[in-house]
């Protein structure tokens, strides 16, 4: 028997109507419509379909070009959440697709048996409803699905299989003589791996008949397939596999840090919400997150997030599970605990992979060093040891990457809050600033400081993002942290052009460049130190003799310790730049001279060697007469500055006898009278005597911030 072929409908844009009542000619006679006016009709009637249906299209192809750009704008911006990006997608499906009648689903493929679908349903559903998630399990269980019948079931888990294995676009035709142009379209979102040819399947855009289906129904043709491949291409940039979009999603909380408090915290709410998220039993699991204090023979360990409810199913597993309380710790916020008390945790500190014990899973934390500084445990009565092991390891790797992202702001915001102090002190500007760069260019404030309070900069605040028509009038040098920018320092640009300057002087700019140069050796500094705190008190003694005392990190003289550590940094990175000036000069028959008894020396230089020898320690009787200065000073003199420590506390009495060696002298007269070398040790010396003021500073503001 003859297939009968179906009917297939016109879409039907509009009737085109004809009326003869009271119509008549130019003689008065009524005029009828005759059929020989009908094909004139039909013809007008098709022209006019024509041409609607091609401006359809050519606004349909505005509309889908418009949404492409909106969502390319989004998964371009490197701190969006998985969760915008998906929802932004949805959205350009909707443009590109018009009718009521579409509904769209998102699935995540988690394992090859494990898919987790989000229902977004049709736009006139999603109005009065949250999207639905659903998890769909070897193949073909729905668990947590009301709304699919069998037929839709099976629909959904052929075109999945389909696309999964083909990595391309399928459909499946469920037209009938009424709906003639009804169809279901799974899309597959490919990951298109370097050196692959094949790509990885990340996540599943399903398009699926609503409930509300009219006579309007689109037509899925070559171009919306076309359309939905650019859409899925966009995706793709974002919509990574779960255990590479957990740490994505972890590492855009530190891309907005900027040194301010309570950062870290909320990191780790967002490290519990996504791990409960990505694991198989999201309903019946608890997390804790501990951070090592001490690392020294009484190592100690406290809890900085913990969920305080127990599921009911975890509570039943702790009472019939035959280790009893030792097979599922759990420990407040703000709990410490020792070797002693908690083995679990410093088992799994050492340890290279996720450790299963009873209802518990844990796994190191670890730095960019390899160094572990913590724990994440995982708790449920149902563990899946091959997922939530893969799960809680991605979701370790993300935290540990975050949080020593954060970490590196705060010490690195201490650092520039210290810079733009000295600026505004050393160059008299009103105001300086220290910005960090997110992944879009622009600045987040990190520290401030000005002359006046109110100053036309003042509004600005930490964490806020600086607007584009502010940063026209600032002058501003990158920081760098190998070849990434990281931060910026800057000032205002009609106040550093005012700077006046004398000869021989660097210009401002210049000075400002030079301190973003120095901030970036600083920031090469702080992340090789890594994210174990300094656990010692290198200032709790003045005395350089004795060793260094251990602290636990967050104890008021741990606190005291590293901030003082820390505001000493860019004193550093200032002295080596300056003896590195004096190096870099032909000092040697300056100072050949200088060592040769007899030969008479120019004043400026003789008080220029004096300052040096009482910087060295030399007393005021041996260095005040300069036939005996002369003869104290080496033949290899920047050696003897080079081996000077800018963090130790020094006597006042050195540089209150340098200062007054140098006073009345300028860098014009040195440069003029003196000559290049001359200079440089001048330079270095000012340098000396301005840092001598930058280590009290600090101290001064790292007592300050200890007691607060």
């Amino acid at each position: 028997v003859k297939r009968k072929e179906e009917v297939h409908l016109p879409l039907v844009a509009g009737i085109l109507c004809a009326d003869t009542f009271d119509s008549y000619d130019d003689d008065g006679e009524r005029r009828e419509l005759l059929p020989a006016h009908l094909p004139l009709l039909r013809s007008a009637a098709f022209v006019m379909g024509e041409r609607l249906a091609g401006a359809r299209f050519r606004v349909l192809q505005l509309q889908r070009v418009r949404a492409l750009a909106t969502l390319r704008a989004v998964v371009e911006d490197g701190a969006v959440v998985i969760d915008v990006a998906e929802m932004a997608a949805v959205a350009a499906v909707r443009v590109g697709l018009p009718g009521k009648e579409w509904g769209v689903m998102v699935g995540v493929v988690e394992t090859e048996d494990r898919i987790r679908w989000t229902d977004y349903g049709a736009p006139n559903e999603a109005k009065n409803s949250r999207p639905q998630s659903y998890v769909m399990t070897q193949g073909a269980r729905l668990e947590g699905a009301h709304t699919f019948d069998d037929e839709d079931l099976a629909r959904l888990t052929r075109l999945t299989r389909s696309s999964l294995e083909k990595t391309e676009v399928m459909q499946a035709q469920t037209s009938s003589v009424l709906y003639p142009r009804t169809v279901q379209v799974a899309v597959p979102v490919v990951l298109r791996v370097a050196g692959k040819e094949a790509g990885l399947v990340s996540a599943l855009l399903y398009l699926y008949k609503g409930s509300d289906v009219t006579h309007e129904s689109f037509e899925f043709d070559d171009a919306a397939q076309l359309y939905v491949s650019d859409v899925s291409a966009l995706l793709a940039r974002v919509m990574l596999p779960p255990l590479l979009a957990i740490g994505r999603a972890l590492r855009v909380h530190s891309y907005h840090a900027c040194g301010a408090e309570g950062e870290s915290d909320v990191l780790w709410v967002a490290v519990m919400d996504i791990a409960r998220k990505y694991c198989s039993t999201p309903e019946n699991v608890t997390f804790s997150i501990a951070l090592l204090l001490s690392d020294s023979a009484g190592s100690i360990m406290e809890a900085v997030a913990a969920e305080t409810h127990m599921p009911p199913a975890t509570r039943d597993s702790k009472r019939n599970t035959k280790s009893g309380d030792k097979g599922f710790q759990k420990h407040a916020k703000g709990e410490r605990f020792s070797k002693d008390t908690a083995p679990e945790h410093f088992i799994a500190l050492s340890a290279a992979e996720v450790v299963h014990n009873d209802a518990d899973l844990r796994v190191a934390l670890l730095d960019t060093n390899m160094a572990p500084f913590g724990v994440l445990q995982l708790t449920s009565a149902n563990i899946s040891p091959t997922l939530d092991s893969l799960v809680l390891q991605s979701v370790a790797e993300g935290a540990a990457a975050a949080y020593a992202q954060i970490e590196f702001k705060r010490k690195m915001s201490i650092v520039m809050e210290g810079a733009v102090a000295t600026l505004v002190r050393t160059m008299q500007l009103p105001y300086a600033y220290g910005a960090f760069s997110d992944p879009s260019g622009a600045q987040l404030m990190a520290a401030s400081a000005s002359i006046a309070k109110n100053t036309k900069y003042s509004s600005l605040t930490v964490s806020q993002r600086i607007p584009a028509n502010t940063l026209s009038s600032l002058c501003c040098f990158n920081v760098y942290l190998g070849d990434k920018v990281i931060a910026h320092i800057g000032t205002d640009k009609a106040a550093l052009d005012a700077v006046q300057i004398a000869n021989f002087q660097t210009p401002p700019s210049d000075r400002l460049k030079q301190l973003a140069t120095q901030l970036s050796s600083v920031a090469d500094q702080v992340c090789n130190e890594g994210v174990l705190p300094l656990r010692f008190l290198s200032f709790a003694d003045d005395s350089p003799d004795k060793e260094p005392l251990a602290a636990a990190h967050g104890s008021f003289e741990h606190t005291l310790a590293e901030h003082r550590l820390l505001r000493t940094h860019l004193v550093v990175a200032k002295y080596n730049a300056a003896l590195r000036s004096v190096e870099s000069c032909p000092y040697r028959s300056l100072l050949d001279s200088v060592r040769k008894v007899g030969k008479p020396i120019d004043v400026d230089v003789q008080r220029i060697v004096q300052a040096v020898m009482y910087l060295l320690g030399q007393t005021d009787n041996e260095v005040s007469v300069w036939g005996k200065c002369r003869k104290l000073v080496p033949p290899f003199l920047t050696k003897e500055m080079s081996i000077i420590n800018v963090r130790q506390k020094v006597e006042a009495r050195q540089y209150s006898l340098a200062a007054q060696a140098l006073e009345g002298l300028t860098e014009g007269d040195v440069g003029f009278d003196s000559g290049p070398s001359a200079l440089a040790f001048y330079q270095w010396l000012r340098v000396m005597l301005d840092l001598r003021v930058e280590a009290i500073q600090g101290r001064l503001g790292a007592m300050k911030y200890a007691y607060s």
